[in-house]
């Protein structure tokens, strides 16, 4: 019997050194020093991104921040997009730029298609 092998699942790893955080209610700010930028984190952002230690894979991420895998996906790939995630510790993203534009483009067709053979 064939076996596909196994894949490690990524452990993301967010980055703690050079920065400021100020936790608000609504918000947190982290200020990048080398590069003086502030970044303003809505309130899963900043759960995921603290929750990304490096010991959870992302089955473990989506349990502890009760939500759906797209938006930790999302959330993650944003962070590593920022610099606050080692980006090398991210996974691929679930949906592409690529793949929603083929989605997006075999929708089109799909329904321009049978409007265009009845004309």
């Amino acid at each position: 019997m064939f076996r596909v092998p196994h894949r490690e699942s990524p452990r993301p790893l967010a980055k703690t050194e050079g920065m400021s955080v100020t936790i608000s209610e609504e918000e947190t700010l982290v200020y990048l020093h080398d590069e003086y930028v502030i970044h303003r984190l809505d309130e899963l952002t900043a759960r995921i991104w603290n929750l990304a230690d490096g010991s959870r894979n992302m089955a473990d991420l989506v349990r502890a921040a009760g939500c759906s895998r797209a938006s930790v996906d999302r959330c993650l790939h944003t962070l590593a997009e920022i610099g606050l995630i080692d980006a090398s510790t991210v996974g691929k993203p679930l949906w592409t730029r690529r793949r929603i534009l083929g989605v997006a483009g075999a929708t089109a067709v799909g329904t321009y298609m049978p409007a265009a053979a009845t004309s």
